[in-house]
């Protein structure tokens, strides 16, 4: 029992090695070892009873790791709001970014996975914390911080003082339904989402759960939201003018475009937020052959290894000289998709004189904000 309670030990500190950062994961690595000499230096471990009781104390101490897991993920706190609380006439306009932590904050990656995970996939939590600390390790921080406070900012100088501008997040702090319960405490009326996302996704699916969920209806407040930015022309003309920016005019035919997509699953093209986003890179590829583009020159796909590879070929044996690539799913950067696409690219094998150029940032232009101008606007007239 006592060598069981030891491997129980031992399992705990390992697990936690693996998924913290800084000072904390050098202590428990050092602890670990030390108590692996502590523990087991005099255990003949050989014998199969032996070995029996410290596999399953590893195994008890790895499942003990997921339940303190779970336990110190992030929760969302909520004022208590009133049904008769004294409503003001102000209108709360709550932008919602996709977002992701500026740096590796387990209590609030944690609340993340267990969001999306289900039940069976918490079997190899640790091992996911671990592979996205080694992401984070690779990048030190991911920051759009600027660009967030800029268009709130930007916003705001827009309307009367009857609108409060507030920022929220799917997946960091501050999370979109402490946001909302924030606005309804604050008294506002009227509460407007506007969803700074591309498609009707899984993200923009989990706000309208979380507006459910919290029922502002019931506090007497009037909610509208303003739909996924798909089908905006205000955001396509912003992106060309944006690729425009890096090409020279007399050289537009002559460059080679590859807009890409969601990571590719089997059925995938079937989904509904899947057809949204063929859609808009459709329309930027009419807009980029207007502009003067070559249409052979002008691609899109799914990001999957072989299908980029298929269409960099082509593009290659069309002769260009410049190829630019830059993502058209998604008006979120994701550190774990941009890793992707660079590990696709090392593997390229490009003739003589070929430069493939991965650029980003099309979703910081003027397109977004104009588009949720206007779309903020509309729906303020229609009370």
């Amino acid at each position: 029992m006592i060598l069981m309670l030891k491997a129980i030990i031992f399992s705990v500190v390992i697990s936690y090695g693996l998924i913290t950062i800084g000072l904390v994961e050098r202590f428990l690595w050092i602890l670990a070892v030390l108590l692996g000499c502590i523990f087991f230096k005099n255990e003949n471990i050989i014998k199969k009873s032996k070995i029996n009781k410290v596999t399953l104390g590893i195994i008890l101490g790895y499942f003990l790791t997921i339940v303190s897991l779970y336990l110190i993920q992030y929760k969302i706190s909520s004022d208590y709001i009133a049904k008769n609380y004294l409503l003001n006439e102000k209108t709360a306009v709550i932008l919602v970014f996709k977002g992701e932590p500026p740096t590796y904050d387990l209590p609030t990656i944690l609340k993340n996975e267990f969001d999306y995970l289900s039940k069976y996939q918490y079997l190899n939590l640790p091992f996911r914390l671990f592979k996205t600390k080694l992401t984070y390790e690779k990048v030190s921080s991911i920051s759009d911080s600027y660009y967030y406070t800029e268009l709130k900012h930007l916003l705001q100088n827009e309307f009367t003082e009857e609108f409060k501008f507030y920022s929220s997040f799917i997946n960091t702090r501050p999370y979109f339904e402490e946001v909302l319960n924030q606005a309804m405490v604050d008294g506002n009326g009227r509460i407007i989402i506007s969803t700074v996302m591309l498609t009707d996704s899984n993200d923009f699916k989990k706000i309208n759960e979380v507006v459910q969920r919290v029922n502002p209806i019931q506090h007497m407040r009037v909610v509208k939201n303003t739909n996924p930015l798909w089908d905006s022309d205000e955001l396509s003309r912003g992106c060309v003018n944006w690729l425009n920016g890096y090409i020279e005019e007399d050289q537009r035919s002559n460059v080679g475009i590859l807009i890409l997509g969601e990571k590719y699953q089997a059925g995938l093209e079937e989904k509904n937020y899947i057809k949204q986003e063929l859609l808009f890179r459709e329309k930027v590829k009419d807009m980029l052959v207007q502009e003067g583009y070559n249409s052979r020159h002008v691609q899109h796909t799914f990001l999957d290894k072989r299908l980029v590879r298929n269409e960099l070929e082509k593009l290659m044996n069309h002769a260009v000289k410049d190829i630019y690539i830059f993502q058209g799913t998604s008006l979120f950067e994701d550190i774990n998709y941009k890793i992707e696409i660079e590990k696709i690219l090392e593997g390229i094998d490009k003739p003589r004189g070929v430069e493939v150029h991965y650029i980003t940032g099309w979703q910081l232009q003027d397109g977004v904000f104009n588009e949720l101008n206007k779309r903020i606007k509309l729906l303020n007239m229609q009370r």
